[in-house]
């Protein structure tokens, strides 16, 4: 597959993007969403095994657990081999975006037999920090993502044990990605009618693969709550990748029919800028936009090419134009950023995700609320070791703002009264218990505005609670009256069963792929 330097062009651009990833390994995690599938996976673990029913958050009724747990096995392997949950959030967060890229990549090669067609996706692909951000704050959608685009190649060799699977692990991964994923191949099959059967077939099968997780999610409805995606009032848009991915559309329409695939899926993921159009036009959709755009870069370099060979042109500029593209393409980057919060629009001539992760291309205060981080290594070990210090294991915690919760509770083992993910609705809501009524500790951070502050003391007056501690950052208080304990839940599954099963899995695919034709 590395034959020449267009190959190596594009192992140093993941390959660099992997040491900054790594360089900044104590950055991560960052935003929120991880400490949601660290609870997950822990939460397994103490169970010894999936469970229907979330125990560890919205205690002690809980909720039923509706996200789909082969993120969270894979997270407790590595917990289970000795790394700790911080390490683990670290490990996926440095390896994903990597992984994406090397994944387009080999895909875009292999579908375009072209290493300057697979070096221009790409490097346009990296352009958007907006990629970076959403790929390795949505984890469980990457890793669709990802299955996605390997599920084509395997459509075209006819491998489709591996495709079916892959798909089935899809749906126990994220749904929605699932969904589209689904569709995507269906559309690819309309495109390419000799490919249809084989389509049909691995949706067919592999929808059948996901039928007990779709059932327990159908029986759970009601539990569904819809919620405002705060993400949606920001957004960073990137026209040159918009303009390059509408050109490289008009290619593969025109002569590119190889690119067929990134037509399937761009059209299967349109659903999603309905509800979520900052993932759409920032995140996945820019993605695949961006791979097309790959086309576009191509046929704008050959052209280049050719007009210097055409003029007798020295050789240099035959050397120094792919590095004149990779330097503009990275140091000016043009973006547009709406911010309908705020009421407001502006531009960033300088906003590719290498400017900004490495450090010093960027103003010190500049930042985005979703490449923040809520762990703060004193301030954290601080809270925890008074949590661990003034509770038992099965007591519950709370903590007013939910994602610190789940991280203490990730640190701590103590299941907490509040929880995240607001899509599924707790037991407890049903029934108006009080969550401060059933937690023996409650941990408050402190508001800079006062405001939640007079709320908590408001309630330290109601509880009758009991001062604690108090750090720079959280009031600790206890409950005296509280008597309420967690309990786990049976698991449907056993762990050891799990991994067999995903064991046969990835044996089965691997036997699919190497077998002889």
């Amino acid at each position: 597959m590395v034959r020449n330097k267009w190959d190596r062009g594009s192992l140093f651009i993941i390959a660099t993007f992997l040491v900054i990833l790594i360089l900044r390994w104590t950055k991560f995690p960052i935003f929120l969403d991880m400490y949601y599938h660290l609870s997950c996976a822990l939460g397994f673990d103490r169970a010894g095994g999936i469970v229907t029913h979330d125990f560890w958050e919205f205690a002690p009724l809980g909720r039923p657990h509706m996200y789909p747990p082969f993120l969270h096995i894979l997270m407790l392997g590595f917990y289970k081999i000795g790394f700790s949950p911080l390490s683990i959030a670290r490990l996926i967060s440095v390896l994903l975006y990597p992984t994406l890229l090397a994944s387009a990549w080999y895909v875009m090669r292999w579908f375009s037999s072209s290493p300057r067609t697979a070096f221009f996706a790409l490097l346009l692909s990296t352009i958007p920090y907006g990629i970076f951000l959403v790929t390795t704050n949505t984890i469980a959608a990457s890793l669709v993502v990802i299955m996605a685009l390997f599920s084509f190649i395997l459509i075209e060799r006819n491998r489709l044990v591996a495709a079916t699977i892959l798909l089935g692990l899809a749906f126990y991964t994220h749904v929605m990605l699932a969904f589209f994923m689904a569709m995507g191949l269906l559309i690819y099959g309309s495109i390419k009618r000799e490919k249809l059967y084989s389509t049909l077939m691995v949706i067919g099968i592999g929808s059948i693969l996901a039928l007990p997780w779709l059932t327990h999610l159908w029986n759970n409805r009601a539990y569904f709550t819809a919620v405002s995606a705060y993400e949606n009032r920001y957004l960073e848009l990137y026209p040159l990748n918009f303009l390059l991915g509408g050109i490289g559309i008009a290619l593969i329409l025109k002569k590119r029919r190889e690119g067929y695939f990134l037509i399937a899926l761009l059209l299967a993921i349109l659903p999603m800028a309905i509800k979520h159009r900052y993932r759409f036009l920032c995140g996945q959709g820019l993605f695949i936009l961006s791979l097309m755009g790959g086309f576009s870069l191509e046929a704008g370099y050959a052209a280049m090419r050719r007009y210097i060979v055409d003029n007798k042109n020295r050789a240099i500029y035959l050397v120094m134009l792919p590095v004149v593209l990779v330097l503009a393409l990275t140091f000016i980057t043009p973006s547009i950023i709406v911010d309908s919060e705020k009421g407001s629009a502006g531009f960033n001539p300088r906003n590719s995700t290498f400017t900004n992760l490495v450090p010093g291309y960027r103003e010190a205060d500049e930042f985005r609320a979703n490449e923040v981080s809520i762990y703060h290594s004193r301030f954290t070990s601080e809270l925890v070791g008074i949590i661990e210090s003034n509770t038992k294991a099965d007591d519950i915690i709370l903590c007013n703002y939910s994602y610190v919760g789940g991280l203490l509770s990730v640190l701590t083992g103590r299941a907490i009264s509040t929880g995240m993910l607001y899509e599924v609705m707790p037991i407890q809501a049903k029934f108006g218990l009080d969550p401060v009524k059933v937690s023996s500790l409650v941990v408050w951070i402190k508001d800079p505005e006062k405001e939640g502050d007079k709320i908590f003391f408001s309630l330290v007056k109601k509880f009758k609670l009991k001062r604690i501690a108090e750090t720079d950052i959280a009031y600790i208080y206890r409950n005296p009256k509280a008597d309420t304990k967690s309990e786990v839940s049976d698991p449907i599954i056993s762990l050891k069963l799990v991994y067999l099963l995903l064991l046969a899995s990835f044996v089965a695919i691997l036997w699919d792929i190497m077998r002889k034709k």
